[in-house]
């Protein structure tokens, strides 16, 4: 009884192993219409981020590398300006040089212009001595004066005779001009001496000898007052107007705006 198999029993073996093999190839097909999906998913999503990790460590690289060769340029301009700075400053020491060479080589020539002219100098100074200068008595040799040409000389004075008629204030700008004034005649001698030069009928010359107001002394133009005691110009004190003119002969006053001619005089010059 237990070793013989009835044929329900072979029939149902049959169809339990038909439905555990259409379970088995059922799950199996599930599984492969499943897995693959899952797998692909997951592969796009590591290559994604491994790819966003490669862009930006490239990009950093990049900027790096950017930023150095930005400094290296910025370093090599700077270097340059510096090169160049100290190629100025050398060219700017250089023309210092130079400059301070061609000084001393204008000053030395200077040195000897000036040796030279001193010597002509001194050359054309004796030649006057000799041939032109006196001193004052008249006799040649030292001190000797000069006067500009077409002036008078006595002893250390020079006097110009003008022979244009002006005023009295005019008359002094006139003299001024040329570098002098209204004559002073406060050594008597040099008044006798031009008047010798003067001639007879001719006008009156204006000198610098004035009474600014009536209450005042007479003074002459450098300020000094006249001395009324020694002096021939006392005649004035008696006189009614303020400022003096002189003839070959003789001592007046006038008013200043009466137009004469006048008598500059300056220092003679000595050499």
């Amino acid at each position: 009884m237990t070793d013989s198999v009835t044929y329900a029993q072979i029939k149902l073996k049959t169809k339990g192993r038909q439905k555990k093999a259409v379970f088995d190839h059922g799950a199996s097909s599930t599984m492969e219409n499943e897995g693959p999906p899952v797998k692909r998913k997951v592969y796009c999503t590591q290559s994604v981020f491994l790819f966003s990790i490669v862009c930006t460590l490239l990009t950093a690289v990049i900027v790096i590398l950017g930023i150095t060769i930005m400094k290296k340029l910025a370093y090599i301009e700077e270097t340059e300006k510096i090169c160049s700075m100290q190629n100025l400053h050398k060219y700017i020491i250089s023309l210092n040089d130079k400059f301070e060479e061609f000084k001393s080589d204008i000053s030395k020539a200077y040195q000897e212009c000036n040796r030279n002219q001193t010597s002509e100098n001194d050359i054309f100074k004796q030649h006057l001595l000799r041939r032109v200068c006196t001193n004052g008595t008249g006799n040649k040799g030292l001190p000797c004066f000069l006067c500009p040409f077409d002036w008078l000389q006595y002893k250390d004075m020079c006097y110009f005779i003008s022979k244009e008629n002006k005023t009295w204030f005019e008359s002094r700008n006139y003299c001024i001009a040329a570098k002098a004034d209204l004559s002073e005649f406060k050594d008597p001698h040099h008044l006798t001496f031009l008047q010798e030069k003067l001639n007879e009928g001719e006008g009156g010359y204006w000198i610098g000898l004035r009474q600014q107001s009536s209450i005042e002394p007479w003074k002459w133009l450098d300020g000094t007052t006249l001395d009324v005691k020694q002096s021939p110009f006392h005649v004035v004190t008696n006189s009614g107007s303020s400022h003096v003119y002189i003839t070959k002969k003789n001592i007046f006053t006038g008013m200043a705006q009466n137009k004469k001619m006048c008598i500059c005089s300056r220092s003679a010059a000595s050499v």
